[in-house]
């Protein structure tokens, strides 16, 4: 979310990756595009840190990719930051303290361990403690002063297991395991708590939901999203929790829900574009 708005962008549509981005606007219900990215990338993630959008890493189709940039919505350009330490794609980000957080992600084959976190005030990337597990994949969220990191995959098997990284110690420390292993689900921080949606479970795309309550440390499930999506992106805007696009397990789509924690309930809706 960026200014009361949702932004998708980058990805792959099955020949190349992208560079382009737009905005939903939930109060128009439309998409408008801004500006390109200055690097096609596919498998990165997103976050908004200080009022700008900051894309990190990914793969650009042939390698995966140490690059950064950042969306200023007051000038509407992009720009670049500092490289990370390390290559990566289809890692998780958080933002936390006013730093950007880097959680695992895939280098060739394997899945990382290593953790890194930029300091904007510094354009400069520094390690921190390695996940116990390395996962990509994995859904990465901030919530209470903790990063979590949610399911994934190890390369060879979805991962049920989660942990959550807390500054004070620096330490990862592992929580209660999802009840559905999962990877590509979308893991967002609602109304004090985690959810886990959709994903991939080594054999189909997923429509379950899941809600981690750090309180009293236990995932429970909730409704199922209308349609199953894996690599589904999600985020709360205007204090609502979105799933937008993914893969079904047969086509990429262009549809986005929205959750009602009070009745329970995923509801589609059509968006226009301007």
């Amino acid at each position: 979310e960026l200014n009361g708005k949702l932004i998708a962008a980058g990805g792959h549509n099955r020949e190349e990756c992208l560079d382009t981005v737009e905005a939903y606007d939930p109060s128009m219900n439309v998409w408008a595009p801004l500006p390109p990215m200055s690097t096609s990338r596919g498998r990165f993630e997103m976050a908004v840190l200080a009022g700008k959008l900051y894309a990190v890493g990914g793969s650009n189709g042939s390698e995966e990719l140490t690059s950064a940039e950042c969306y200023n919505p007051q000038t509407n350009e992009w720009k670049t930051v500092a490289n990370s330490k390390f290559s990566r794609c289809s890692s998780g980000v958080a933002v936390q303290d006013g730093l950007l957080y880097v959680v695992g992600g895939q280098s060739g084959q394997c899945g990382l361990r290593s953790c890194e976190v930029f300091n904007p005030e510094t354009d400069t990337w520094n390690p921190i403690s390695p996940l116990n597990t390395g996962r990509y994949q994995t859904g990465v969220c901030a919530l209470d002063g903790s990063v979590f990191a949610v399911g994934g995959t190890d390369s060879w098997n979805c991962l049920s297991s989660a942990e959550a990284y807390s500054p004070d110690d620096g330490q990862w420390k592992t929580i209660a395991p999802l009840k559905t292993a999962r990877r590509g689900a979308g893991v967002a921080a609602y109304k004090e708590k985690l959810y886990a949606v959709g994903g991939f479970d080594g054999v189909s795309s997923l429509d379950s939901v899941e809600c981690y309550d750090p309180d009293s440390g236990k995932w429970t499930s909730v409704a199922g999203m209308n349609m199953p999506r894996s690599n589904v992106g999600v985020a709360v805007v205007d204090g609502h929790l979105f799933a937008v696009g993914g893969f079904d397990g047969q086509t990429f789509l262009n549809t986005i829900e929205r959750y009602n924690d009070e009745t329970n309930e995923w509801s589609c809706f059509t968006t226009t574009q301007d």
